[in-house]
């Protein structure tokens, strides 16, 4: 079984975490089409959270993950995440994404958390590509729910 499945919307860091997992920096990435296999990471577009036409679409893709990681910037304005969303997936690990940590604030990290646990999602973990401690942080997580080492 795959890792994780990032999904979230539009410009939140997605397809450069998804490098950043598989260990490769310094990858210059364009804004994501259709789904992409890194390694043992999926990176979604963001269309498939911000329209409930692709939903059937992400239902089908996660069956092979084991965890679903719901990605969503520090500092944001108009993004939204249907209220328990993750329900969709029962049977998946979920765990929450704040990325660009480093451009914000306590506040701006909680507004975060509170979309994220409205959407159904109670663990969360703040990053930085700027912080190589917060990504091999989050690696760790992943590995410890995936049982890889």
């Amino acid at each position: 079984m795959k890792k994780i499945v990032l999904l979230g919307p539009q410009r939140v860091g997605k397809s450069t975490l998804a490098n950043l997992l598989e260990g490769k920096k310094d990858v210059l990435v364009d804004k994501t089409v259709v789904p992409e296999y890194i390694g043992d990471v999926l990176d979604t577009p963001g269309e498939y959270i911000e329209h409930r036409l692709f939903f059937c679409r992400f239902q089908v893709l996660v069956a092979e993950y084991s965890i679903i990681g719901v990605v969503v910037p520090c500092k944001f304005d108009n993004i939204y995440i249907p209220p328990n969303f993750i329900s969709m997936f029962p049977n998946k690990k979920h765990i929450g994404i704040i990325t660009k940590t480093d451009i914000g604030d306590k506040q701006d990290i909680e507004k975060c958390r509170a979309l994220l646990n409205q959407a159904g999602i109670d663990e969360c973990y703040e990053i930085s590509i700027y912080d190589p401690e917060s990504i091999q942080r989050l690696k760790n997580i992943i590995d410890k729910y995936t049982n890889k080492k």
